[in-house]
């Protein structure tokens, strides 16, 4: 099913055009709608939309984009079976057609200078892509925060050249507050299977150019327990926890290193990343003093993960959960 509005606003002021995608699932309709009216709102003034829906067994109502989004033309495609918001995202890429691209959730609300902040903060440094600062709401629209940063604290914003390396385990681009090179999201695709696509596309531009950063919170992010990348999303047990956090990791690393072979300093931290992981898995199936100071030996990559996990084997499996809900 492919849906089409057009319009016949015309971009006067000679603006790149930005296509602004967006995955939705299964929606709520009043967190969609606040969404699309803060889409509406913003400032920029050559904007397009595309709308994927990955819910094919109960489809998003078009009404819902044809009564809120009035001043640029939208498109709605549909999967014809749930594909995840990585596979989704990819194909809302594959069909942008903008200079730039911003990646949308279907559960927050923009502000309204949000695309005009980012792309001109593109324009003038020719970064391949530029994220911003986030603040925080709850499920009721209630301020939390007027910072990422200020919820998680081990959040570190960077910018500039060669970044590939600080992206390898850690993210810390928001897809939500980012614009980004249309081509080089494009020549990003297949996106990694084992990174979530706005860490796969962080990744990727880092290895292509620059990242900028703009020290504004341009969206105000809802935090809510159905949150996809909310800390330790999934994980209840011990086995849970080496799934998510040390087999997953050790996969990506292993296709990264297959994917991207020709970059040097890139690959002299994927070996040590690579060492710190195994690491992790030895201790995990067998914890001793000896793997334990191999973990302890990479803690670089992530300190509090390496103490938490040289604690595990001392946490019985019955409170194990309790101890998760209230890292989370």
């Amino acid at each position: 099913m492919v849906i089409e509005r057009m319009n016949d606003l015309h971009n006067a002021q000679g603006a790149p055009l930005v296509t602004i995608v967006m995955a939705v699932y299964h929606p709520r309709e009043d967190w969609l709608s606040e969404q699309l009216i803060s889409l509406n709102r913003q400032t920029y003034p050559n904007l397009e939309l595309v709308i994927c829906d990955d819910g094919p067994d109960c489809p998003v109502d078009p009404e819902l984009f044809q009564g809120h989004i009035t001043k640029f033309s939208w498109r709605l495609v549909s999967n014809e079976i749930n594909m995840g918001s990585n596979k989704t995202f990819e194909r809302l890429t594959a069909m942008a057609s903008g200079k730039y691209i911003a990646y949308c959730d279907q559960d927050d609300i923009w502000e309204e200078n949000k695309i005009e902040l980012l792309v001109k903060r593109l324009e003038e440094t020719g970064a391949e892509l530029c994220c911003s600062d986030l603040s925080i709401i709850d499920e009721n629209g209630k301020f939390i925060a007027d910072s990422i940063t200020k919820v998680r604290k081990r959040h570190v914003f960077r910018e500039g050249a060669n970044l590939a390396s600080k992206l390898i385990v850690n993210n810390f681009v928001t897809g939500c507050a980012m614009v980004m090179k249309t081509d080089t999201a494009k020549a990003a695709i297949p996106f990694e299977e084992y990174m979530v696509h706005d860490h796969w596309l962080a990744l990727f531009s880092a290895l292509k150019g620059e990242i900028a950063f703009l020290p504004t919170s341009t969206v105000k992010y809802r935090q809510h327990g159905a949150n996809q990348t909310s800390m330790l999303a999934g994980v209840n047990t011990k086995e849970d926890y080496y799934r998510l956090r040390i087999e997953l990791l050790y996969k990506r690393i292993c296709s990264l290193q297959n994917r991207i072979g020709d970059d040097k300093e890139f690959n002299g931290t994927i070996k040590h990343v690579s060492s710190w992981v195994t690491a992790r898995q030895k201790y995990f199936n067998h914890p001793n003093i000896e793997n334990a100071k191999e973990i302890w030996k990479y803690r670089e990559f992530g300190k509090a993960p390496s103490l938490f996990e040289i604690s595990i084997p001392f946490i019985p499996k019955a409170l194990f959960s309790r101890v998760i809900q209230f890292l989370r």
